[in-house]
């Protein structure tokens, strides 16, 4: 009986209390106002949505962040976020200045607006909001939950005979969306992998992780898988190695990278769309849309040169060509030149430098992988305002919690 009691005892300790915490962790995680602001982070999910009601949800959202700063709660902000959101103002600033010579402005009016919205919400949200170890943890967690609901819509899809539905289900017309939920979601389970306090946190994590590399392997998105896999190589194994960390962690976290490596491989040789497409790029037959970036950043770089200081009016390449050059420094570049390019790199030298001076290497480690993803993507899809994990990562690098220096 004392055997019987110890091993019950044991099963209970080890496996069933941590199951039972987990689970109440993920439901209070799931009802809190975090959940709501996922919903901007792809702008594919309210792309059905007229643009009245958009601009409608957006300011329910502000309304909603201004709640949660409502006294008795303390408001406090960090150095490098008041000078962020300087420097980020002093572009807005320009860019609606730039409207002057921009030929297309009814199309550069929708572009400002939602740099003066939703990207602004997406930086200054998580600085104004997150002060805690747990407030940034509980976060992160949801946008794994995120990731993982996304990731089982895909595989759902792909294992069924309409393999177009998934992207319907999540709101989004392509690929790069759906792709680009499940990819940030990579780093940040790759992350607890190595970081988690708790056997049973690094196991689930491991799961994740494995799933989601799964889902993105199969979403047909090139861009985030190539985003979320450098991301993790660099939290799991080259991060570790600058900073001289414990050896038998960068060993683990050099296994785990080549193990991922050559599974998807081996997953590529079945014709899984996304790897499949990664590899076409290498034997010299990739597709029409790369062939296409590649020409829009020619042409970005000659619009440039014509203009180099003022450039040629925010969105004037998609005025130009008729669609967006995939590529925001190309874009910054062509529409805003050389002032508008310095004013966008110091805000990401504000953000570089304060992650290398944060305290905490862990920390320091995931935000250099997320925003090593954000750039990623960045500079391969999409256009300025789309960018939302890019700017989200802007000012989660700088809210009260990473940095060491603050004032009220």
């Amino acid at each position: 009986m004392i055997v019987i009691y110890i091993y019950v005892h044991d099963v209970f300790l080890h496996m069933i209390y941590p199951m039972a915490q987990g689970l109440h962790q993920i439901g209070s995680d799931l009802f809190s106002w975090q959940v709501i602001y996922l919903l901007v982070l792809s702008p594919q999910l309210l792309q059905y949505v007229e643009l009245p009601g958009y601009y409608l949800f957006i300011f329910m959202l502000a309304i909603l962040i201004c709640i949660q700063l409502h006294p008795p709660r303390k408001i406090t902000i960090s150095n490098s976020f008041v000078k962020m959101i300087i420097v980020y103002s002093a572009f807005i600033l320009y860019s609606s200045v730039s409207l002057l010579w921009a030929p297309s402005v009814g199309h550069s009016s929708i572009i400002l607006l939602d740099m003066t919205t939703i990207c602004l919400l997406l930086i200054a949200a998580p600085g104004l909001l997150i002060e805690s170890n747990a407030e940034f943890h509980k976060l992160m967690r949801i946008i794994i939950y995120a990731s993982f609901l996304v990731g089982i819509v895909i595989i759902f899809g792909f294992i069924s005979d309409n393999y177009r539905r998934p992207f319907q289900i999540v709101g989004a017309a392509s690929h790069i969306g759906p792709g680009r939920i499940i990819g940030i979601g990579i780093p940040i389970a790759g992350f607890y992998v190595s970081y988690a306090n708790r056997a049973y946190q690094r196991l689930s994590s491991l799961v994740v992780l494995l799933f989601l590399m799964l889902a993105i392997g199969i979403s047909e998105s090139r861009g985030p898988l190539v985003a979320s896999i450098t991301s993790l190589a660099f939290i799991l194994f080259i991060y570790p190695l600058i900073n001289c960390e414990d050896t038998n962690t960068v060993k683990y976290a050099a296994s785990l990278i080549i193990s991922l490596i050559i599974s998807g491989y081996l997953l590529a040789i079945n014709s899984l769309p996304t790897l499949d497409r990664v590899l076409q790029v290498f034997r010299g037959t990739a597709d029409s849309s790369f062939q296409q970036r590649v020409e829009f950043y020619n042409i970005a770089g000659q619009m440039w040169m014509e203009s180099p200081l003022i450039g040629h009016g925010l969105g004037s390449f998609h005025a130009e060509v008729g669609v967006y050059p995939h590529n925001f420094i190309f874009e910054i570049a062509s529409g805003l030149g050389l002032i508008g390019l310095s004013l966008f790199t110091a805000i990401l030298y504000i953000v570089v430098k304060q992650i290398l001076s944060t305290d905490n290497s862990q920390i320091s480690a995931l935000l250099f992988g997320l925003l090593i993803y954000a750039i990623i993507n960045a500079s391969i899809s999409h256009d300025l305002p789309g960018q939302r994990h890019l700017f989200f990562v802007l000012g989660l690098s700088t809210c009260l919690f990473v940095v060491s220096d603050s004032k009220n």
